[in-house]
């Protein structure tokens, strides 16, 4: 099921021999510990299908295409010549069953994923080149902050996107790691200074308010007593 054993499998001589002719995509997001969501296409453009004719494969029915528990795989075919024929993988499995043939996702004991897709490299006779991709996108959600992504991949906010298949033709892959929970939200120290600030200026206010009262309180007591009081006369 991985990207790396669809390569393969789709990748065949024939088609080789094809430039900007290929379609793979694959979205991973991280649920869990153990827990991946997939959704993956893969194909060829129709005006190669109708070349190749009976030699194209069934691009859902091929051996050595994995088919784990949890995810559907589903045929299809768009109209027109620059439309694609293909296969779509979409489900959620076990990060376990995700890591064979080349793409890996690992949790290490510091609670940090990596995220690997081996390069061109590791697959021995292999004669792809970028050309061959005509539709070529590798995206991964993590559930925490991206420490680090290669190539010319993109970053928007915990999702890693590759566009570019030369990418993946190097000898590193496409590689990427993240922290395993969400980062916690910054604590708004400004908005609090402010805040506190405001309520310093406003007791002092209330202070000093209070102070330029009460003599003006105290004296008008005083006045109300001399001359409201009778004087005795001996």
């Amino acid at each position: 099921m991985t990207c790396r054993r669809i390569l393969a499998l789709l990748v065949i001589p024939l088609l080789l021999a094809v430039s900007s002719c290929v379609r793979l995509q694959a979205d991973y997001e991280i649920l869990g510990d153990n827990k991946v969501q997939v959704a993956i296409d893969f194909g060829a453009r129709n005006d190669v299908v109708a070349e190749l004719g009976d030699d194209v494969p069934d691009f859902c029915d091929q051996e050595g295409l994995m088919d784990p528990e949890g995810v559907d795989k589903e045929a299809y075919a768009e109209d027109g010549e620059d439309g694609y024929a293909g296969c779509r993988l979409t489900g959620t499995t076990t990060v376990s069953e995700l890591n064979q043939s080349g793409t890996s996702l690992m949790l290490g004991d510091d609670g940090t994923w990596t995220f690997l897709m081996e390069g061109n490299d590791s697959m021995e006779g292999s004669t792809m080149t970028a050309d061959m991709f005509s539709d070529f996108l590798i995206r991964v959600t993590f559930p925490g902050e991206v420490l680090t992504h290669n190539g010319s991949s993109t970053l928007e906010g915990t999702t890693v996107t590759w566009s570019d298949p030369a990418d993946l033709l190097t000898k590193e892959g496409l590689r990427a790691t993240a922290e395993n929970s969400a980062p916690r939200a910054a604590v708004p120290w400004l908005a609090i200074a402010v805040v506190v600030a405001a309520l310093l200026i406003g007791g002092g206010a209330v202070i000093l308010l209070n102070r330029f009262r009460r003599p003006s309180s105290e004296g008008a007591q005083g006045q109300g007593s001399s001359h409201g009081t009778p004087t005795t006369h001996p």
